[in-house]
């Protein structure tokens, strides 16, 4: 339990894009809603509720960390997003290769190259928010990853471990990974250079960020491979074949266009 914090609220809301007004109407429209003992959850829920009436691609980003979560139960769209954060970043990417280790076969679920290194990742995917990662996944990575540095046949290549994982690492995690070398990539860490704050960066958001759809919806695009907000702009007619029609489909497309147009300008 803690007291309820005006400027963090504020904070999140900034750093979804909301200007200052925004931001400031938004909490003067849920505060006198807000009662003793609430949930954060409730309060968010609040907050996006309000943003999404002042502009829906505000919403869609201020969704990030519940979007991240709705990307299952399969793992596959998560690594989608994670290749195009590698590659915004100057790697070329391979997603979902089978190779061969010096004891046995193992499938990579990201491989991404530039002149420097070789990375090898691994991506787990949680569907509950809230729970940390402990040390026995980055010590199952890495005896993965020694097995494939064994039977690599590729001189000169600097190979290298990484993990993704959409929620949090524990302390012990981070320590040890750390030690090792193997790169590590979440929710927020490393500080200022986590999932949250790099694809705020490159603009690749999940499509689960769309507010104009319902999570049905959003699963049934996610199973056709459609995984970025700007991918929904290729799935006219898929949506219309799940009833999504007049207001609805035009919101949806326009909310899509919107932050797929700021994905190209970089804004």
């Amino acid at each position: 339990m803690v007291p309820f914090d005006a400027k963090k609220l504020t904070a999140s809301l900034l750093r979804s894009g909301a200007t200052e007004e925004q931001a400031e109407e938004v909490l003067r429209k849920i505060v006198p809603k807000l009662k003793e003992n609430m949930a954060t959850k409730h309060i968010f829920r609040l907050a996006f509720q309000e943003l999404k009436k002042a502009a829906r691609p505000l919403a869609a980003r201020y969704n990030l960390k519940k979007a991240l979560s709705e990307l299952g139960p399969s793992g596959f769209p998560f690594e989608n997003l994670i290749s195009q954060i590698l590659r915004q970043q100057g790697y070329v990417v391979q997603v979902g290769q089978i190779i061969e280790g010096r004891c046995v076969t193992h499938e990579v679920d990201v491989i991404a190259i530039n002149s420097e290194e070789t990375l090898l990742a691994e991506c787990k995917f949680h569907n509950a928010a809230g729970m940390k990662v402990n040390i026995k996944t980055p010590l199952y990575v890495y005896a993965r990853f020694l097995d494939i540095q064994a039977g690599w046949e590729e001189p000169n290549t600097h190979l290298r471990p990484m993990l993704v994982v959409n929620t949090r690492f524990t302390d012990d995690s981070l320590k040890y990974s750390d030690c090792i070398g193997m790169r590590l990539l979440s929710w927020d860490y490393p500080r200022g250079e986590g999932i949250r704050e790099l694809i705020d960066r490159y603009h690749i958001y999940p499509l689960t960020c769309l507010s104009s759809l319902t999570r049905r919806e959003k699963v049934q695009l996610l199973e056709q491979d459609f995984i970025l907000a700007q991918d929904v702009l290729r799935a006219e007619r898929e949506l219309v074949k799940m009833g999504v029609s007049g207001t609805r489909l035009k919101a949806a497309l326009d909310e899509s266009r919107r932050l797929a147009e700021e994905s190209s300008s970089g804004a």
